[in-house]
């Protein structure tokens, strides 16, 4: 493990903490801006540490730079709004601008997570350190969230029920099911299962029923499931996801279902989304080619509404049907090739599976439209083509 590789885990670590405690703050100045800035310096140094061939070469490889396939799609993104910018082909050069510094920030996590977490040390290290962040913002979240609902960490005032630094429930859940199965696997271990690591799941479990996001519970219990299967006749992995629900269990019949109950008898909660759906449609249908430019949903979509709600419809509650319209069907293109990418390998690893979560969860509405979730999910990524080797379980 190289002095480099644990000085940017630090880095990378502080980024994305950064990155969660900010992600309430409006200005585009500081989210995204601030971890951005960090990546890009970050990513910057390893450049020209590899420049001057200070950094060693890949043991398998003998190569000084890990690659791997997850890699073209994000920089085919990047590539992709630099064709509408020089065709014209985008409603709003601003906005286009911005989505590709958005894209080069996720190319730029993944690239980095992916060099240091050669190291498999660091890989353990660093996913540690994300759990152990993601325990202590679960418990306080919740505090918060029934102590003082519409503060943001109770000191400033939101108009909207906040769940601690997260912009709403939905961004939380997110998040949970993120690190949950990471908690999971981080349980397992030859001499006995490790309660903290259970305990943090169960702490995310928890949170995330406590804050009532319907989609976000009901693949977080998905969650549940899978790894309960996938332990199945695997005595480590089934132990960790034993205690985990038990703990869980305990924990959610402390802070209660009452409002998820409420909220899933709600009259059809997603006819708004249906309506925001159909206008997608008809927005590809429009320019099925290059799309309206990327991050240009919100310009774009007011002639095409479906779905007339007096208000400003910023996303379309479904990142792939918005990359359609913004990016055209190319576009969407290089995002499912990204999934088909991903999930196998976050399957095999069961820890990665909640990087499937969220990839489903964006059905349904936008986690990956969130700069704060979209740089944990592709440093997750980077993570994950890191490893070279599938974990095995007794």
């Amino acid at each position: 493990m190289t002095e480099m590789r644990r000085w940017s885990a630090v880095c990378l670590g502080v980024l994305l903490v950064l990155a969660i405690l900010l992600m309430w703050v409006a200005g585009a100045w500081i989210n995204p801006s601030l971890f951005q800035a960090g990546l890009f310096g970050l990513a910057g140094v390893w450049c020209g540490r590899l420049a001057w061939g200070l950094e060693p070469a890949d043991k398998e490889s003998g190569e000084p730079v890990r690659w791997s396939f997850g890699m073209i799609p994000l920089a085919g993104a990047v590539a992709w709004g630099a064709i509408q910018l020089a065709t014209g082909r985008t409603v709003g050069r601003w906005e286009t601008w911005n989505a590709m510094l958005g894209w080069a920030g996720n190319l730029a996590a993944f690239w980095l997570a992916l060099q240091i977490c050669e190291d498999a040390k660091v890989r353990r290290t660093l996913l540690r350190g994300m759990v152990a962040f993601g325990f202590a913002i679960s418990v306080v979240s919740v505090l918060q969230f029934f102590s003082a609902p519409d503060r943001v960490l109770w000191f400033y005032q939101e108009g909207w029920p906040s769940f601690g630094p997260f912009e709403n429930r939905d961004r939380y859940a997110d998040f949970a099911l993120l690190l949950l199965p990471v908690a999971v696997m981080q349980a397992v271990r030859k001499d006995g299962v490790k309660w903290f690591y259970a305990a943090a799941a169960a702490a995310m479990f928890s949170a995330v029923i406590a804050g009532a996001s319907r989609a976000g519970s009901a693949l977080v219990a998905g969650e549940a499931v899978t790894l309960a299967m996938l332990g199945w006749g695997r005595r480590r992995l089934n132990g960790a996801v034993a205690l985990f629900a038990a703990m869980a269990c305990v924990f959610t019949a402390v802070v209660g279902v009452g409002t998820l109950v409420e909220r899933f008898g709600q009259a059809d909660p997603y006819a708004d989304r249906r309506g925001f759906l159909e206008t997608g449609r008809a927005m590809v249908r429009e320019r099925p080619g290059m799309g309206f430019g990327l991050g240009n949903w919100e310009n774009a979509y007011a002639a095409y509404a479906r779905v007339n709600l007096n208000m400003v419809v910023n996303h379309a509650h479904n990142d792939w049907a918005e990359w359609a319209a913004d990016g055209g069907l190319p576009f969407l293109g290089l995002m499912l090739c990204l999934g088909g990418w991903v999930i196998p390998k976050a399957m095999r690893s069961v820890w990665g599976l909640g990087i499937v979560a969220v990839l489903a969860h964006a059905t349904v509405d936008f986690p990956l439209h969130s700069p704060a979730i979209e740089f944990w999910v592709y440093t997750l990524m980077g993570i994950l083509a890191a490893e070279r080797v599938e974990p095995r379980y007794l």
